[in-house]
C-alpha cells in the first residue's frame, strides 16, 4: 500500500513571521518591535511528537531591544512552535490532516514538518531517504 507523507520546509524568514504572530495572537509579553532572529534548536535529534517525552526542538526568538547588552528573548516548546506552524498553514490555507502524525525537525538553519498517517510511515520514509 502506498504510504503517504508530505514535508514542508520552513525558511527562517517564514519561521520568524509565524512565531511572532504566534506570540502576539497568545498575548504572550513580547515587545513591539520585531523578531530579530529565530534560534532553532534540536535536543533530540528530531522525534516524534509524543506526550511523554519533554526532550525535543525549541525555538528562542530574540527582539529587537534598546539596549544591546540586554536582549528580548521568548522561548516557545515544542507543542507552540507545532501551533505555530499549523496555524501559519491555516493561514496560507496549505491543507494538514488533523489525525496525521506530526514531525519537526531542525533542517539546515530553518526547520521542517513531516506529516504522516503515522509514526511507522514516517520512520519508512526517513529511512529509505537515507539509503
Amino acid at each position: 500500500m502506498p504510504v503517504d507523507v508530505r514535508k514542508l520546509i520552513f525558511s527562517k524568514q517564514e519561521l520568524r513571521l509565524a512565531f511572532q504572530k504566534y506570540a502576539k495572537d497568545k498575548n504572550m509579553n513580547v515587545p513591539d518591535s520585531h523578531v530579530e532572529d529565530v534560534q532553532v534548536i534540536d535536543g533530540s535529534q528530531g522525534r516524534v511528537i509524543s506526550d511523554d517525552t519533554p526532550e525535543g526542538l525549541k525555538v528562542v526568538l530574540h527582539y529587537t531591544s534598546h539596549d544591546p547588552h540586554n536582549p528580548f528573548r521568548v522561548h516557545l516548546s515544542e507543542d507552540q512552535i507545532l501551533e505555530a506552524l499549523i496555524g501559519m498553514c491555516r493561514g496560507l490555507k496549505i491543507p494538514l490532516p488533523r489525525r496525521g502524525t506530526k514531525y519537526l525537525q531542525k533542517h539546515k538553519d530553518a526547520m521542517a514538518l513531516t506529516i504522516g498517517m503515522s509514526e511507522q510511515d514516517i520512520r519508512q520514509t526517513q529511512s529509505a531517504s537515507t539509503t
